[in-house]
């Protein structure tokens, strides 16, 4: 049987002299210094697992880890060593710790994680911030106006595909560059519900009217059924928000989405 290891299995293709020669000349020059491309990309992978480990020691509570603890956390490294930023490193140093001491986290967050932008990251924090703080007794559901303008307040959410399409030679640079933040806004949405992270749900609803008859309102319907969409963190989504959130993070953690 072979090595099985997808970090390893990446760094036999970067041995390979057709990548190699794909390769900028800096960076080629750079990884010649080291020796091979491959060697190249086992430093950052290195860097990177090293930075995780430090921002996972600065909070662990258990001390070492225990080799039962380290099987546990051994699958997600390969994923974890190629992520270079640092809100994503943080939540990865954060899942490996919840992996390795609370038997309720799933093997599939890893490969969740590893989905996730910067820009993920901190909306589903911001999110789970107000989901937290606005609904303590009751977790009300987001309208997707809700969600978009979460994500990035300043989004102008009038315009919709069509008129985009009917009008697009007469918009201005400011409304065509509007129109792509709130397409982008959107694709983060579908983005997040493919995943899982974000449940859906149409919700029928009847025009309702009523008539009065002998003093009483008679109620009845008045048109056709609408249908609206509700969100929400699924099942799964906030299993998985738990196991990479601090109990101590704020909005103030992220500044790019705090505004």
């Amino acid at each position: 049987m072979g090595d099985a290891n997808p970090l390893s299995d990446a760094l036999r293709v970067l041995e390979s002299e057709p990548v190699k020669n794909l390769v900028s000349p800096s960076t080629k020059e750079v990884g010649e210094l080291l020796g091979t491309v491959a060697n190249l990309a086992r430093f950052y992978a290195t860097d990177n697992l090293e930075r995780i480990f430090k921002k996972w020691a600065s909070y662990r509570k258990g001390g070492a880890l225990g080799a039962a603890e380290f099987r546990k956390v051994m699958p997600l490294l390969p994923l974890a060593s190629m992520v270079s930023e640092d809100q994503l490193q943080e939540k990865w140093a954060i899942l490996l710790e919840s992996t390795a001491t609370d038997s309720r986290c799933l093997p599939s967050f890893g490969p969740t994680l590893s989905q996730l932008t910067p820009e993920e990251v901190c909306y589903l924090d911001r999110l789970w911030k107000i989901d937290a703080t606005m609904n303590l007794t009751y977790r009300r559901p987001w309208s997707y106006f809700e969600l978009i303008r979460v994500l990035d307040p300043k989004i102008n959410q009038g315009m919709n595909a069509t008129e985009y399409r009917v009008f697009k030679d007469r918009l201005t640079e400011a409304q065509e560059a509007g129109y792509r933040r709130l397409e982008h806004a959107r694709l983060v949405v579908q983005d997040l519900i493919r995943l899982g992270i974000i449940g859906e749900k149409e919700i029928s609803e009847t025009d309702v009217g009523y008539l009065e008859v002998e003093g009483l309102e008679i109620p009845y319907p008045r048109g056709e059924n609408k249908i609206r969409r509700e969100y929400y963190f699924s099942e799964y989504g906030d299993s998985f928000m738990r196991v990479v959130t601090r109990e101590e993070s704020s909005l103030s953690d992220y500044p790019e989405v705090a505004g």
